[in-house]
């Protein structure tokens, strides 16, 4: 797979990988803010399930990250402010890297 993926190419390969069965898996350093922003699995999985670019991917640490939210359309008020950073693995993993929630 080559990086970085258009916008039309990372969100379809995000909402691919979120339907799968094992294809999300968590950073410690996610599943802490998780904790801290009260932010379940669940919620997580369907902003993916549901993604769109909310910036251009960008390369940190030698990895290159993708910025999303749900599509507003799509997302109920507790899941609006939610944006997640992810790491695509392959075709079929991504690791969440961090979660938090915008200030409105």
């Amino acid at each position: 797979m080559e990086h970085p993926l258009t916008k039309a190419e990372g969100e379809a390969l995000i909402r691919k990988i979120a339907s799968l069965p094992a294809g999300v898996s968590f950073r410690d350093h996610c599943l802490n803010r998780m904790k801290q922003r009260t932010i379940d699995a669940l919620d997580f999985t369907r902003v993916l399930r549901n993604a769109v670019m909310v910036s251009q991917p960008y390369v940190r640490n030698g990895e290159w990250r993708y910025r999303i939210q749900e599509r507003p359309g799509n997302s109920p008020p507790e899941r609006r402010d939610i944006e997640i950073v992810v790491v695509i693995e392959s075709d079929t993993q991504l690791q969440g890297h961090t979660v938090y929630r915008r200030r409105r």
